[in-house]
């Protein structure tokens, strides 16, 4: 990732220089809904975690928190390069925003970061791997840099993460993040496209982070998701990528949550709470898209 220079020397000891991927890759069509896994089945999770089925139980009810399985999410983590790292990381305000679901139903958070990675880096080049087969983690949330990687190889190592966390019992989630300014061979469209052929192909969950903020910046355009250098998220890019993997996580909307945003991201409460909106929002189109191309 390129660093805005004002926080270079402040990350200096976390990032490494990355190598900007420039593929022009044609798109590849899209192929049918898989049958069987290719690395066997799924950890078992609730049904409500499945594809378009928690709009149907539960997407009239704002209000609604779950009893018993969603409760049992105690430990997640995240892995991925700045995009998760930014702004204090996604792992601290996910704590934070989870222990605000109650006593005992928070959860705790971990990380494997690298400054400018990609899957293919993650795997290759950070402990991701053996954090994921040793810790035991209830959810392990990966995030991608399209622009950063080739299509292909983001094809490659989803898989190969997506079977090493099976094997680990573990349940994924993909985070979906966002084009930029930098590396623009890619558009926001072409990216949720691979996201969406990537998820029928591994029958695998996606927190759609970026198809949220494309449908926040055509509500809203005045809101800026990105940072000074055009690439990084703001703190509203924070935010709702946080509340968008908050609802992948749990089903359920963070609309009600007693949480307040940190002082210094200058979010108001009315924005905050349209944020909270709009990853829901997203969240359940995104399990309608994802059901329509099943059946």
């Amino acid at each position: 990732m390129k660093l805005a220079p004002f926080k270079a020397s402040l990350a200096a000891a976390l990032l490494f220089a990355s190598c900007a991927a420039t593929s022009t890759e044609a798109p590849v069509e899209l192929p049918e809904p898989p049958g069987s896994h290719p690395f066997g089945p799924r950890p078992e999770v609730p049904q409500l975690w499945r594809n378009g089925e928690l709009v149907e139980k539960h997407g009239e009810s704002e209000e609604y928190r779950s009893e018993d399985p969603l409760e049992a999410v105690g430990t997640v983590l995240f892995v991925g390069n700045s995009f998760t790292f930014w702004n204090g990381g996604l792992w601290t305000h996910m704590q934070e925003l989870t222990a605000a679901r109650g006593e005992d139903l928070g959860a705790e958070t971990s990380r494997v970061v690298r400054g400018g990675a990609s899957l293919r880096v993650l795997w290759k080049r950070t402990k991701a791997k053996e954090k994921i087969s040793e810790g035991g983690y209830d959810v392990v949330v990966l995030q991608e840099d399209l622009p950063e990687t080739k299509v292909s190889d983001f094809h490659k190592y989803a898989a190969l993460f997506d079977a090493h966390t099976r094997e680990a019992g573990s349940r994924l989630i993909f985070f979906m993040s966002w084009d930029y300014e930098r590396l623009n061979w890619i558009s926001m469209d072409e990216i949720i496209a691979e996201h969406k052929r990537m998820a029928w192909e591994l029958d695998a969950e996606v927190a759609p982070c970026g198809y949220a903020w494309q449908r926040a910046m055509a509500e809203r355009p005045e809101i800026d998701f990105y940072s000074g250098d055009r690439e990084h998220q703001s703190w509203y890019g924070t935010l709702l990528n946080l509340y968008v993997i908050y609802s992948t996580i749990y089903g359920e909307s963070p609309e009600s949550l007693e949480f307040t945003p940190p002082e210094k991201s200058e979010v108001t409460i009315e924005e905050d709470a349209w944020l909270r909106r709009v990853a829901w929002g997203a969240y359940q189109s995104w399990q309608e898209e994802m059901k329509e191309r099943s059946e």
